[in-house]
């Protein structure tokens, strides 16, 4: 599988016109592996709670998209063993932290966890992707 990534941000700044983003990440090698899906955060997980987002069978992540899809408050998102504040994304309801590497490169993320920011009142939810090889 081939992968292209394209985003397309359109702003009015408060002092200027209408601006316009547009990037494209194109990968010339071919990713033969895939896992998606979300991960539930069960009900009462406390504060600190930590939970793998499994890699399935992508050996060599090249792309990985997390987004906080149904928590009732804010996540962290360490990579390689991150845990400490400056080594973690915060991410609020709805948010979402993405890598791309359009090539393969020495160190990939291993290891991709998940911290629940307060105690999860119900069933919560992240929702993830990951391509590579």
């Amino acid at each position: 599988m081939n992968f292209t990534r394209t985003y397309s941000l359109n702003s009015t700044p408060p002092l200027g016109g209408p601006n316009t983003t547009a990037t494209d990440v194109v990968g010339p090698v071919t990713m033969t592996a895939q896992n998606e899906g979300v991960l539930d955060i069960p009900s009462g997980s406390a504060t600190g709670a930590a939970f793998s987002i499994p890699f399935g069978s992508v050996g060599s992540p090249q792309h990985v998209f997390v987004q906080n899809a149904g928590m009732s408050g804010t996540i962290k998102v360490g990579i390689n063993g991150g845990t400490g504040a400056s080594q973690v994304m915060e991410l609020p309801p709805g948010g979402s932290v993405e890598y791309t590497a359009p090539v393969a490169v020495a160190e990939p993320p291993t290891v991709i966890a998940v911290f629940v920011g307060a105690t999860e009142p119900g069933l919560g939810q992240v929702k993830y992707v990951i391509y590579g090889n």
